[in-house]
């Protein structure tokens, strides 16, 4: 694929496309102030199709740079009014880059303060490349590079750089050609998309913007910024991305971290009982000896179909490795991950197909790639906009050479994530962009900056957040001790407590720099393994929390009817009703020679379950056990048990400690 960009123009050219925007905004800030939805309502908003939010559609120029008649694009922005009387306009950029916004704004909305959403009128957009208008997605290209063995690193120079190029290259193509919309591959750079916000800002009137973005919406903000500095009220970055690196110098930023943030998760689990005993041995021996033995070759296992049966799937260290780098993101997910791999440990690797396959949207069931318009991110868009962004040279052969050459030499510094550095820049250095030019560095200005990072963030460290803190004038820098990848959540009140200062107060927090602490890693779930004799309540309890550990049910959401494959057989099915949900269990086997079948119900809203009731008949081997009625009352912290077990009448009350 050769991507043409176009000269760049000059500034008088610019200012002749920006010129009628510039005289809308005088119009507007003339007559008396309108409020954004009705500045929404002007240009022809409607009710968005996956939410309640207030959806406009503006057109844009293909190359902001050099307008062509007839040559645009459409970007859609999602509107959440204030709900009272509005302080101004915060625009909500999401990470990626590749992710949704207009799609899934509402869940970022269920994470904002009331505070918040009483007082900004909240805009979420997608950005050029991602969405249903103008999405890229090469689903069966994307596939067909991520499984082949030439995507792999394994140290003999000569075929790693022929083998990654020929399959590179092979993705770049198939990839030309399958997109619907890849007439727009050269205009994704962070550089239009934000010239494309401004279009919006001056369409609506609106005088200045509080920007928020959390990841690759750091890198947006920042560059938006300084463009458009008078445009800005505030700003906030969110687990930041330096700009002023190299994207070889931000990968080995984010992997050399990410290398000892999982070997500080391994070692977790040797100091906690449950998971030592799960995992059977030191938690970084077993991953180093589970990885060694997927690089020699993948294993094949039989997976338990949602209609019945089993379908071969190969586990290989790429699926390994996947699983373990994105659960690093979160403390639920590191404790999530050391249970993956204690399954693994004990033989049962369902549960890391299942994870992998998830983080790499790929169909456990199929077996199939789900494209970015089903998933709700778009990878190939993630590659498409990076590259163009952070391109570090236009020959590719000798770009190659120099990543080869940087990829043996953090040998010891990247024991586990080597394969994953050289695959990232070899897919930017095949695609042959020309260099870009080199951004003006963000200083921060006149408006408040307030910069957010965990200490622990493997995708965005917070090396990064403390160089951008540094260069930046009138700003404030929070630190998460232990915390996740993006780090305002309700659930982190350091951090709800400095954007409430901000955004409500009009404050930055008093001392420039707060350290904070959080859990950097949940309580381990130990593995459910049958005791002996066989006991009903741990039968019951432990089917719930097998249910609860499958990705396909997604802690049965009850806004889908979904099937899954038990581990060793049989399904349980999850099927969406007023007050919640019921299920249904098919000769259901989670562990060796142990099968239930008989049905049950949930009720909740949303994903918050209130009770659960499981109405199961249990058999070892072809022999029935007992049948038992289970209760969950997780309002009140009890659950309890009745029915016939071997013969006898069961009745057990049980309460949390």
């Amino acid at each position: 694929m050769s991507i043409m960009l176009r000269p760049r123009p000059t500034i008088r050219q610019v200012a002749a496309w920006l010129a009628p925007c510039f005289l809308s905004v005088t119009l507007a800030n003339e007559v008396s102030a309108q409020t954004t939805a009705s500045a929404f309502e002007a240009l022809g908003a409607h009710e968005c199709e996956t939410s309640e939010l207030l959806c406009v559609t503006v057109d844009v120029p293909l190359d902001h740079f050099a307008p062509q008649p007839g040559e645009t694009l459409p970007i859609t922005y999602a509107l959440n009014p204030a709900s009272e009387e509005s302080r101004g306009i915060l625009v909500y950029v999401v990470g990626g880059p590749g992710s949704v916004g207009v799609d899934d704004a509402e869940y970022y909305l269920s994470d904002i303060s009331d505070e918040i959403i009483e007082a900004y009128d909240i805009v979420f957009f997608d950005l050029r490349g991602v969405g249903p208008d103008h999405g890229i997605s090469c689903p069966d290209a994307m596939d067909a590079m991520l499984r082949s063995d030439g995507l792999n690193y394994d140290g003999t120079p000569d075929e790693d750089l022929r083998d990654i190029s020929a399959t590179v290259d092979s993705y770049i193509a198939q990839c030309a050609g399958e997109a619907e919309h890849a007439a727009i591959l050269g205009f994704l750079g962070t550089d239009q998309a934000v010239r494309d916000l401004e279009v919006l800002r001056q369409a609506i009137g609106a005088p200045q913007l509080h920007l928020y973005g959390h990841s690759y919406g750091t890198e947006f903000v920042q560059e938006f910024a300084s463009v458009f500095p008078e445009a800005v009220a505030a700003v906030i970055l969110d687990s930041v991305v330096d700009p002023e690196l190299t994207l070889t110098q931000f990968q080995q930023s984010a992997l050399t971290g990410a290398e000892a943030m999982l070997t500080r998760v391994l070692s977790s689990c040797d100091a906690d009982a449950a998971c030592a005993a799960d995992m059977g041995g030191p938690a970084a021996a077993v991953f180093a000896a589970f990885q060694e033995r997927l690089a020699e070759a993948p294993i094949t296992i039989q997976y338990p179909l949602a209609e019945g049966g089993f379908a071969p799937r190969e586990i290989t260290s790429t699926l390994l490795l996947t699983s373990a780098f994105n659960n690093l993101y979160s403390a639920g997910g590191r404790a999530w991950f050391l249970r993956v791999l204690a399954a693994a440990s004990q033989g049962d690797l369902v549960p890391l197909l299942r994870d992998s396959y998830y983080e790499l949207s790929i169909d456990v069931e199929t077996d199939e790639r789900i494209p970015g318009e089903d998933e709700g991110y778009y990878l190939d868009a993630y590659y498409a906009i990076v590259c163009e962004d952070w391109t570090e040279g236009s020959d590719a052969d000798a770009q190659m050479a120099r990543i080869l050459a940087a990829t043996q030499a953090l040998a010891g510094d990247l024991p586990r994530f080597q394969g994953f550095f050289f695959q990232e820049l070899s897919i930017c250095a095949r695609m042959a962009l020309a260099a870009s030019e080199p951004r003006a560095p963000f200083v921060g200005g006149d408006y408040p900056t307030l910069v957010m990072n965990s200490s622990t963030d493997p995708i965005t460290p917070i090396d990064q957040a403390y160089a951008v803190f540094a260069r930046s004038q009138n700003a404030a820098l929070i630190v998460l001790e232990g915390g996740p990848h993006v780090v305002w959540r309700l659930e982190h009140p350091c951090a709800e407590r400095a954007m409430l200062r901000l955004l409500i107060d009009g404050e930055l927090p008093a001392a420039p720099v707060q350290i904070c602490q959080t859990d950097f890693i949940d309580g381990y779930i130990p593995l459910s393994l049958p005791p002996t004799p066989l006991d009903p309540l741990w039968l019951a309890r432990s089917v719930l929390l097998e249910m609860d550990m499958d990705l396909a049910l997604s802690g049965y959401a009850m806004d889908d009817d979904i099937t899954s494959g038990c581990t060793r057989g049989g399904t349980v099915s999850v099927t969406e009703t007023d007050s919640g949900a019921d299920m249904r269990f098919e000769r259901c086997s989670y562990w060796e020679g142990i099968e239930v079948s008989g049905s049950g119900a949930m009720t909740g809203t949303d994903y918050e379950a209130e009770s659960l009731r499981i109405m199961l008949s249990a058999y070892q081997g072809d022999v029935e056990t007992g049948t038992f009625e289970y209760h969950q009352d997780l309002l009140a912290e009890t659950d309890w048990i009745s029915g016939k077990w071997n013969g006898d009448t069961i009745t057990t009350t049980w309460r949390r400690e």
